[in-house]
């Protein structure tokens, strides 16, 4: 996924490049430039200028807010499931 996400980030940047429009060509860059960590990283891990690139990225980008989006919540799947050791004791019972 995060193959997918840097790739979506670099397309959406290029194709802001390619946008006549100064202001909103400078806005859409302003949220992507210097974004990869903010993408990558664990939500509850970023500090708080990471945090503001996050929002930034969500703000420009509503394709890579909703990867993000997806991204966390397979994490906090994986994260809450139990221990594959206490499932095969669960399962033994």
């Amino acid at each position: 996924m995060d193959k997918s996400k840097r790739e979506l980030r670099q397309s959406e940047k290029k194709a802001a490049m390619s946008l006549d429009k100064k202001p909103e060509r400078d806005r859409i860059l302003a949220g992507l430039n210097k974004s990869k960590y903010s993408l990558i990283k664990n939500e509850d891990s970023l500090n708080e200028k990471q945090k503001e690139g996050l929002n930034r990225v969500q703000e420009v980008s509503p394709i890579l807010a909703k990867m993000h989006a997806l991204k966390e919540e397979f994490r906090h799947i994986f994260e809450s499931t139990k221990p594959w050791s206490e499932s095969i004791i669960d399962l033994l019972d």
